[in-house]
């Protein structure tokens, strides 16, 4: 059975700039809102979610969906408990980590320089930049991507249309999600997850039942075991409507 479903944000529940799909999410609020960790047969799977996004713009989502169970932000490096208000940093965040990503962000301040990129100074355990330019995006990406092999190779780089991630290779969403597994005592695979970019590879690789959405890029598609056919949010609600069918025919 799945147990839990877990969405990314931005490609999946959202869109980079358009207003929310709020039918999508009451809908998806409807499917949800019986959702259990306990596995009793014939339930849908609780719903969580795991995005890059800061904590600001991850409970505020939450909010939006009626979320209870806690939730992974900064792509995994960060768990918040939206019932008790607790905030909780991975363990693999240093102080030394916490140095470099300084110095990753003092050396993307030069980066966008001459650019509409700005550098993304609302997360803790990440540097970034973002911006609406796709083709700034994309040289952001070959030139972070060549200076952190060069100067930090403990860290990777995830990018999105809007957006360049810098994080730890130990802080991707793969472990966040096997951190959250742990925290509420189920398996990864008795997750779901969907996501859409490559920051989101791990986790479609570990999870027991993967999905992206119709929008997704060509290396997610080709890695998710399913593609839902539309796009989004309607990627999302049917995702969630196959793993509550999935829990309705398994074997008990």
């Amino acid at each position: 059975m799945i147990r839990l479903f877990v969405s990314d944000v931005d490609g999946c529940l959202a869109e980079p700039y358009v207003p929310f799909n709020l039918e999508h999410f009451r809908l998806l609020k409807t499917l949800v809102g019986e959702g259990s960790l306990r596995g009793v047969p014939d339930t849908p799977p609780a719903f969580t979610l795991c995005t890059g996004r800061p904590l600001g713009y991850a409970e505020a989502v939450a909010q939006a969906l009626g979320i209870t169970e806690p939730f992974l932000f900064e792509a995994g490096a960060g768990m918040y408990f939206p019932v008790s208000g607790v905030r909780r940093w991975h363990a693999d965040f240093s102080a030394g980590a916490a140095d470099a990503v300084e110095d990753i962000q003092t050396w993307l301040e030069g980066l966008v320089q001459g650019t509409t990129l700005a550098v993304d100074r609302g997360k803790h355990t990440q540097a970034g930049v973002i911006g609406a330019e796709v083709l700034e995006i994309e040289r952001a990406v070959e030139a972070t991507t060549r200076f952190i092999e060069a100067k930090h190779p403990e860290f990777v780089v995830a990018y999105t249309p809007i957006s360049v991630d810098v994080m730890l290779g130990t802080l991707t969403k793969a472990q966040g999600l096997a951190w959250l597994a742990s925290e509420m005592g189920i398996s990864v695979g008795e997750m779901a997850f969907i996501g859409d970019t490559n920051g989101d590879l791990g986790a479609i690789k570990i999870v027991g039942s993967s999905f992206s959405p119709a929008n997704g890029t060509p290396e997610v598609r080709a890695a998710a075991g399913t593609v839902t056919r539309g796009g989004v949010s309607a990627g999302v609600l049917e995702a969630v409507q196959a793993c509550i069918e999935k829990n309705r025919t398994s074997p008990h």
